[in-house]
């Protein structure tokens, strides 16, 4: 047999109003999620759309080959489960 160690369960999101998230976007293995600029501008085109159906301020962005991020700030609480 095995020796059994607890499993931490992590702690939940805080959500306060008016503080932006930094989200993250990254590949398996660190390996490149976009391949091409065509691939680069479809993303954007379609973060843009999401933005606006779901009422998200993307404050600012940076793409990478293998990965990105960027500053968003949600309207209302709870809103940050559209990321996930």
């Amino acid at each position: 047999m095995g020796i059994l160690t607890p499993v931490m369960a992590r702690y939940a999101r805080v959500v306060a109003l008016g503080i932006p998230y930094h989200v993250t976007h990254r590949g398996n293995r660190r390996e490149p999620v976009f391949f091409d600029d065509e691939q680069r501008r479809d993303y954007c085109l379609w973060l843009a759309q999401y933005a606006k159906e779901c009422g998200l301020e993307i404050w600012a962005y940076c793409l990478m080959d293998n990965h990105n991020r960027f500053q968003s700030l949600t309207p209302t609480a709870n809103r940050q489960n559209i990321l996930i």
